[in-house]
């Protein structure tokens, strides 16, 4: 599922609704009152503002992405079976791949409280300045924090996190099944002009041991946006006798 556009989706489908928040506002002249029944109504339009969007898809949008990354554990499983290193999964693994989700949907939700609050705060503004209706819609639909970009960065960023993290239990559990050290190449898009420095780097050395690579991500830690994954490989490709 392209959920980039799903959300771009959401976005459209709550366009309408926001509008109609905005319509409640009492209006003169063209221009949104300043006055206490505006100034109570905008304040209570967080928890409206979050109605709006789940009414849009965004719960449903969540929902599906989590679905999806529960089926890759599947789907890695097959990619690697006949490989060098069958994937390898114990209890453990599968309780700790459900706490990583679970930490995703509430990081999803403060995501929709976010921009909620982003809605409730431009009312706000609007009706202390007085500006037209179709200004403040404008404002709320053109604001940066609302923007689909926020989260598209935020699942992409999840799910090769969560992808890299299925490489990193299987390995370790590759290690301890077989006694053999762990050997990684770093993977991924080709070094253009959006590549960063840390990516240019550890795409210049390649190879990396286990040691290596987590002292690399140690060092930079969530890479937002990233092209970029470690894939295991022999001992033989990584160049040792």
């Amino acid at each position: 599922m392209d959920f980039t556009k799903a959300f771009e989706d959401v976005l459209h489908a709550a366009n309408s609704r926001i509008t109609a928040i905005a319509g409640g506002l009492k209006m003169k002249a063209g221009k949104v009152l300043f006055n206490e029944e505006n100034m109570q109504l905008a304040m209570g339009m967080k928890q409206e503002a979050i109605k709006v969007l789940n009414e849009a898809g965004y719960s449903e949008m969540v929902d599906k992405f989590l679905a999806s990354e529960s089926a890759e554990i599947k789907s890695f499983t097959k990619s690697m079976a006949g490989t060098s290193f069958p994937a390898m999964f114990t209890k453990s693994d599968v309780a700790m791949v459900k706490a990583l989700q679970s930490k995703e949907l509430l990081d999803l939700m403060a995501l929709q409280e976010g921009m909620a609050t982003t809605i409730q705060q431009t009312l706000m503004q609007g009706v202390m300045a007085g500006v037209s209706r179709r200004d403040m819609v404008m404002q709320i639909l053109h604001n940066k924090d609302i923007k689909s970009r926020y989260v598209n960065t935020y699942i992409e960023t999840s799910r090769n996190q969560y992808l890299q993290k299925l490489h990193d239990m299987s390995a370790t559990n590759y290690k301890e099944e077989t006694g053999e050290d762990i050997y990684w190449k770093y993977i991924g898009a080709p070094i253009d002009s959006v590549t960063r420095d840390e990516c240019i780097e550890a795409l210049t050395q390649l190879y990396f041991t286990d040691a290596e690579k987590m002292d690399f991500e140690s060092t930079y830690g969530v890479r937002w946006n990233c092209r970029h994954s470690f894939m295991q490989v022999t001992k033989e490709e990584y160049g040792g006798e």
